[in-house]
């Protein structure tokens, strides 16, 4: 399955038209250097977005929020594997 939704990696928007789970797994994998985060929003509404940030090789923080006036909330995990498992729930509850 793919998702429409935009991505944006490390500071730069990707441009992508959909995203799989696969290619999921290989952005978060790939986290590092000076600005190590990955943000996924909803197309329709731009205040709609999960995003997260690798804070240690085995420690990373998750966000999301549900639109304008929702508080993000926020987790931390420990694998990248639980970050894109996150993030995949995140994008099929909001296909619904």
């Amino acid at each position: 399955m793919r998702a429409a939704v935009t991505l944006d990696v490390s500071g730069d928007d990707l441009g992508i038209p959909y995203l799989t789970k696969p290619m999921l797994d290989l952005w978060v994998h790939a986290l590092h250097g000076p600005d190590p985060f990955l943000v996924v929003g909803r197309i329709d509404d731009d205040l709609q977005f999960i995003q997260t940030y690798r804070n240690a090789p085995d420690d990373f923080t998750v966000e999301y929020r549900a639109g304008a006036d929702a508080d993000i909330v926020s987790t931390t995990v420990d694998t990248p594997g639980a970050v894109v498992e996150a993030i995949w729930d995140w994008i099929q509850e909001k296909a619904r």
